[in-house]
């Protein structure tokens, strides 16, 4: 994993402990570069850039999440929708099949 990916990997999980609270002035990013086996903590305009960065991401998931939630919502209405016609067209066949009945009967009777 490179640096880049380890920060990023680490700001994800921060941010979904923080449940999308994460700001640049919320966090302090220090890595160890295996070069120079040195401590050196970021600076804030790098952290902003990386902070920057995660925001966009998870935005851009969050539209996408949320655009595939509207779309089944609108196919479970489409599939609520289509059962409630059917049951009407049903109960408009057995309401059309007793009308059916009694003028046969009152034809019965008449004759």
């Amino acid at each position: 994993i490179s640096l880049e990916d380890a920060i990023s990997l680490g700001l994800d999980a921060l941010y979904e402990a923080t449940e999308g609270r994460t700001t640049a002035q919320s966090v302090e990013i220090a890595v160890i570069e295996v070069d120079t086996q040195r401590y050196r903590k970021l600076s804030d305009d790098e952290v902003s850039e990386y902070v920057e960065a995660l925001l966009e991401r998870n935005a851009e998931e969050e539209e996408e999440e949320s655009d595939e939630e509207a779309e089944e919502v609108v196919e479970e209405e489409a599939d609520e929708t289509a059962e409630a016609e059917a049951s009407e067209e049903t109960s408009e066949d057995v309401v059309d099949e007793n009308v059916t009945e009694e003028s046969d009967g009152e034809k019965d009777s008449e004759e």
